[in-house]
């Protein structure tokens, strides 16, 4: 019982950890696409300003060959006195970046065989003294690298 105990929580610590990595990369992937089309998006808005500001002047010169002849230069005068357009109507919103979720990993915080496994899980309950414990099983995935071993087909993308 003890060694199933000690498998399946290496196996819970496994995929809460895997999946709070998962996370915090998905994450980081995100903030950098909405920061990469942010900055796309406010130079287009910029030019689609100086854009619509440069059709207004146009359609206003434009007037200019409409008007008649005693007209036309104050017809001019005023198109080159235009004051600058409202382009407000214009303005893009640029939603801020949320704050991160915590990824609480405390069910798992002690696996086996970390200094605090033993005393949380066995050494401080009333059964204790009358079924001591075997020695630890160590999860494989931190004995032997820092590194998960889950497999590129088993791990879900930021995209699942």
């Amino acid at each position: 019982a003890q060694s199933a105990f000690e498998s399946q929580l290496c196996a819970q610590h496994l995929h809460l950890t895997d999946i709070c990595d998962l996370y915090d990369d998905c994450r980081s992937t995100a903030i950098s696409a909405q920061l990469a089309m942010e900055t796309i998006v406010r130079t287009q808005e910029h030019e689609r300003k100086v854009e619509y500001a440069a059709a207004k002047h146009i359609q206003c010169f434009l007037q200019v060959f409409d008007a008649s002849g005693d007209q036309q230069l104050q017809v001019l005068n005023s198109c080159q006195d235009m004051p600058a357009e409202d382009t407000s109507h214009l303005d893009m919103e640029y939603p801020a970046i949320p704050e991160a979720l915590v990824c609480d990993t405390s069910a798992v915080a002690y696996p086996p065989c970390v200094p605090q496994f033993a005393s949380e899980y066995y050494e401080s309950k009333d059964w204790h003294d009358d079924a001591p414990t075997a020695a630890c099983s160590p999860c494989p995935h931190l004995a032997t690298s820092s590194m998960t071993t889950t497999t590129a087909l088993d791990a879900p993308s930021c995209s699942e």
